[in-house]
Formats: structure tokens, C-alpha cells, sequence
């Protein structure tokens, strides 16, 4: 569990920071069964947040779910790159993260394609693949959700329905 706005490194260690009211706390982890993965990310808030903050996880959340729907077949990992960087910067934030996202298969998290600025693997029917863009937003640092999702020709199939993220998680 990583502090979103003191902590605005994607991927950071541990740290002896802590977490207080007011704080944006961002999961990554993946979990196996039967030498599968599960991989997610989602962000919470200690406490109620500002109607700024709420805004601005809205506008994350509606690039996200655009950015998974331009995951089809034809499409490369690089073009959905670029669209994210694109949909970002149309908010007016700047996308800085190496990857949106990759793809998953046995035994192990993050293979090939890799979805990053040049790569010209084309996207496949029936490709697995963990989405992750992160929002650097100057408030509340890095909104990061991940998401699996499987490609497919009439639009993405998301793997991971269990847990709505269209709303900011708040932990009173």
C-alpha cells in the first residue's frame, strides 16, 4: 500500500510514512490460483473526500474505462499508449508512467505485450491484459486502478467485476 500524494513514484518500496486522514492509499497486488494471476490496483481515501478530489477520480475514472474500451484487436500496445496519453493530457495531466499496462499468462504477472510508447505488438482476440494507467494529478498524486481484461472484438471483457470502481472508495 503506497501514500498517493507524499509517495508520487508508480511503483515505490515500503516506507515508515504514516498514513493519515486526508490520504489518497493506492493497492497494487496480484494473487495466483492454479499458477494463474489475478492482478489489481485500486486507490481509497482516509476519510471523507473533498468535492475537488471526488472530480477529479470521476474525470480519472471516465479516462480508464475509455482507455480499457481501446484495447481491440488490431489496435498495438503502442497505439493504446499514445491514446492514454492523449486522454490524459485532455484533462490537462501529464502522463508520465512507462506502461498502461501488460499482459498476464501462467505462472507469471507481466509478459508480453507490454503496453508502452513503440511497441508494435498488435492486440489479439482472446489476449489477457492487466491495465494500469496512472493519473499524476498535482492534487492528489498518482489515481491508479488496474483492471484485467480480456481482448475481444465487440469491446474489452472485464475479468475483474467484483468490486465497482466508479465511485472513490472511502475508509472512515
Amino acid at each position: 500500500m503506497l501514500n498517493s500524494h507524499r509517495n508520487i513514484i508508480p511503483y515505490a518500496g515500503e516506507s515508515d510514512e504514516l498514513f493519515l486522514r486526508g490520504d489518497v492509499v493506492r493497492t497494487d497486488y496480484v494473487a495466483y490460483l492454479d499458477g494463474y494471476p489475478g492482478h489489481q490496483s485500486r486507490v481509497a481515501i482516509l476519510g471523507k473526500p473533498s468535492a475537488a478530489l471526488r472530480e477529479d477520480y470521476a474525470r480519472y475514472h471516465d479516462a480508464y474505462v475509455k482507455i480499457i474500451d481501446a484495447c481491440r484487436p488490431g489496435v498495438t500496445a503502442g497505439g493504446v499508449y499514445d491514446f492514454a496519453v492523449e486522454t490524459f493530457a485532455k484533462l490537462g495531466w501529464q502522463y508520465t508512467s512507462i506502461l498502461v499496462g501488460h499482459s498476464v499468462g501462467a505462472w507469471w504477472h507481466q509478459q508480453e505485450p507490454i503496453v508502452a510508447r513503440g511497441r508494435d505488438l498488435t492486440l489479439e482476440e482472446g489476449m489477457v491484459l492487466a491495465l494500469e494507467p496512472h493519473g499524476l494529478n498535482p492534487g492528489p498524486g498518482f489515481l491508479h486502478l488496474q483492471d484485467m481484461a480480456v481482448v475481444r472484438r465487440v469491446g474489452p471483457e472485464l475479468l475483474s467485476t467484483k468490486f465497482s470502481t466508479k465511485e472513490m472508495f472511502v475508509i472512515e
